[in-house]
């Protein structure tokens, strides 16, 4: 009985890591890595859910706001059946389209402006990160494992 609650809550399942290769560069739209899987029971593995996207903060304090915008999403089906302690690497690829802001396009324009856009970024606050997260869909489990990676931060 308790074997079954743990099962169904993910606890000494599947875990999930996501691991990016070292001459994966985000500003060309796509990014590279691999999904280590691991578990310490037998599991079954559905898919693999990957999602890309940007949050956009700025403001301080009690006037700070967050977007989150998505940049790409991608549906791995596999089906894979986890050993106890023996763990599985899978490759993967993903491309994006970058969401330019009204103010980068406008510091693209030339130096002197590129100055302006900066100092307005450094008065709001203005960051942004790009976040890589990986859900797998583990069969009979209402918690999915999941990872998430901070890819870049500008």
């Amino acid at each position: 009985m308790i074997r079954r609650f743990k099962h169904l809550l993910g606890i000494e399942g599947a875990k999930v890591n996501v691991f990016l290769n070292e001459d994966t560069d985000i500003s060309n739209g796509h990014i590279e890595g691999r999904i280590e899987l691991v578990s310490m029971t037998p599991v079954t593995i559905d898919s693999l859910e990957l999602i890309l996207e940007e949050r956009y903060k700025r403001g301080r304090r009690r006037k700070k706001l967050i977007d989150k915008y998505r940049l790409a999403e991608k549906n791995i089906p596999l089906k894979i059946e986890l050993l106890p302690e023996v763990p599985v690497e899978i490759p993967f690829e993903l491309s994006f389209e970058k969401i330019s802001a009204p103010i980068d396009e406008f510091a693209n324009r030339n130096t002197l402006t590129h100055i302006v856009a900066w100092t307005a970024k450094k008065i709001k606050n203005v960051e942004s990160s790009y976040l890589l997260t990986v859900e797998a869909m583990v069969k009979g489990t209402r918690l999915n494992p999941f990872d998430t990676l901070e890819v870049l931060k500008e």
